[in-house]
This record gives structure tokens, C-alpha cells and sequence, in this order.
């Protein structure tokens, strides 16, 4: 005797019956949609993997130094920019002849000299100074260092600008170079210096003097200390730049720091205190000071005094 069901039994096991099949459906469909995908992107273009860094290039020394070592590298060829190299000079407002020909010369820039050296953190340098030979202000005066390895060909380049960025006609201003990559020192890169200004018929102003200037030596440092003054009517945001010679008058460092508060009150003065490393005999050296001023707005005074309160 067959067993018997009730309608409902029936019911039951066909619902089950379709949802089966459903689920059987979906799951086939989301297969054939993968399939698809995966073929499609086959015919598509290779995706450009960049290389990986290669970190022993960049990382930095080991260990700082105690003391700056003088670096071994050779001597480049030190020359002005071609003129095909030079940025389009800004029109001159004057409507005098002889300065609107000079704002379309390109400045006479010539570097001096150069020293290559490993400062006491570790950080290699390349210090000189360039000499503007120009009759005109060269602003925004940029050294660019090339690297270059044992064939020649080009492997990087740095760039930073003269401490001020400004040469006044027949000046000279000093530079300071950090040389980012390991790389080019690790492997001892030929290098090769540049430099290019951009004329201006800006005058250099100096309405910040020094007034006083004192040095002295001390494990392995030399500190330049002093006062400037500000002679002129608006306040002033004050650099001193302080560069180290050697006995044969070759630049052996460069550095700058802000005066006490940074800025300058009319008819106010202030002391200064920069800091260099000294890598020569403490008899056989000399520095010179510069002044690097930018006009600012007097800053904001706060007043504390409490406000009286009515009894």
C-alpha cells in the first residue's frame, strides 16, 4: 500500500523543488559572469607596474659624525647658462630706454668658488658663492647641480638659491647645496654646476646695518654673534648670512640663521648668534656677514590689562 499525502505535503516539496533550482540558477549565472570578466580582461593592455625604490639609495648614513669631513669629488666646470637656457625676463614699468634693454639681458652670474663636504649630521654639501658682473640686480639667483656617472650620463640633479636671492650689481652672495641623494655621493658622481638669475631694476635696499660683530671657536664650531640695527620706517623680517673662507679666501661653509624674535622694529635692534662648522687651522680664516631683510606688517600686540568691572 502506496503511502499517502496531503495537499499540502505537496505544496511544501514543490516550493522546495523551485527554490532549489533558484539558488542552482544564481549561483551558475554569477559563475558565466566571472568567466566573461576574466576573458575580457585578457585582450585588454598590460597594467604598467612601476618599479620598487631602491631603498639603499635614498636611506640615510648609518651613524652621524662627529666631526665634518672634507669630501673627495672633482672639480667641475663652473659656467653661466646658455642663453637658450635662460627664463623670458619680466617687461621692465620704467620708460627709460637704458632699463627696459638691460631687463631683457640675461645677468652675468658667475660662481667663484665651490667646496664639497659632510657636515656633522651626516648631510653632504656643496658651498660657494657666485658674483653677479651684471649692471643690473639679479634676483632669484638658482645654482643647479648635475650628476653624472663614470659614462656620463646624466643621473640627477639639485637645485637651491644664493642666501640672499638677490645680487646687487658687482656683488656676491654665497650658496648652499644639500646634496639629497645618496646615490650620487655613495658612488662618486662627477657633477657639474650652473647658475641663472632673472634681471630686476629692484634695487637691493638696506635698511638693516650691523652694528657689531664678535666670533669665536668651540669644539669644532664657529659661532658669529652681533647686533643689527634697523635704520629704516617699516618693520623687517632680518637673516643674517655668515660664509666661511679659508686662508686662500675659498668658501669652506655657509649658513644663516634669523636675529632674536626674527623681526625688526623701526629704530630697534637686535643680537643675532649663527653657528658653522669649522673645517680649517683657527689661524688660517676669515668670515663675512650679510644682511637679508624682507619688509612685513608690524605684528599684532596683545593687550592682557584686565578690564575694569563697574562696582
Amino acid at each position: 500500500m502506496k503511502p499517502t499525502y496531503s495537499p499540502m505535503t505537496y505544496f511544501i516539496l514543490g516550493m522546495l523543488a523551485l527554490l532549489t533550482l533558484a539558488v542552482v540558477t544564481i549561483c551558475s549565472g554569477l559563475w558565466l559572469t566571472v568567466l566573461w570578466q576574466r576573458a575580457g580582461n585578457e585582450g585588454q593592455s598590460a597594467v604598467l607596474i612601476l618599479p620598487t625604490p631602491d631603498i639603499t639609495e635614498n636611506e640615510r648614513p648609518e651613524s652621524p659624525l662627529l666631526e665634518a669631513t672634507a669630501m673627495s669629488l672633482p672639480n667641475p666646470p663652473t659656467a653661466a647658462p646658455l642663453a637658450d637656457e635662460a627664463t623670458p625676463a619680466p617687461q621692465s614699468s620704467s620708460s627709460g630706454d637704458s632699463d627696459s634693454t638691460a631687463l631683457t639681458e640675461i645677468p652675468d652670474l658667475e660662481i667663484l668658488s665651490q667646496k664639497t663636504y659632510i657636515d656633522a649630521r651626516g648631510r653632504h654639501h656643496i658651498v660657494g658663492e657666485v658674483r653677479n658682473n651684471s649692471q643690473f640686480t639679479a634676483k632669484y639667483v638658482e645654482i643647479v647641480a648635475k650628476y653624472y656617472d663614470e659614462d656620463n650620463k646624466l643621473q640627477g640633479a639639485n637645485l637651491t638659491f644664493t642666501d640672499p636671492n638677490s645680487i646687487g650689481a658687482g656683488e656676491i652672495m654665497p650658496f648652499d647645496l644639500v646634496i639629497l641623494r645618496r646615490v650620487h655621493w655613495a658612488n662618486n658622481h662627477s657633477y657639474e654646476l650652473s647658475v641663472k638669475g632673472y634681471p630686476t631694476d629692484e634695487l637691493v635696499q638696506q635698511n638693516v646695518i650691523l652694528i657689531s660683530q664678535a666670533s669665536r671657536l668651540d669644539k669644532g664650531f664657529l659661532y658669529v654673534t652681533g647686533e643689527v640695527k634697523n635704520i629704516g620706517a617699516d618693520w623687517m623680517l632680518v637673516k643674517v648670512v655668515v660664509t666661511l673662507y679659508d686662508v686662500d679666501n675659498q668658501v669652506i661653509n655657509s649658513k644663516w640663521d634669523y636675529i632674536k624674535k626674527a623681526m625688526l622694529a623701526p629704530n630697534a635692534q637686535a643680537p643675532f648668534e649663527v653657528k658653522l662648522e669649522h673645517q680649517t687651522s683657527p689661524d688660517d680664516y676669515h668670515f663675512r656677514v650679510q644682511i637679508e631683510e624682507t619688509k612685513t606688517s608690524s605684528p599684532g600686540v596683545v593687550d592682557n590689562t584686565p578690564t575694569p568691572t563697574n562696582p
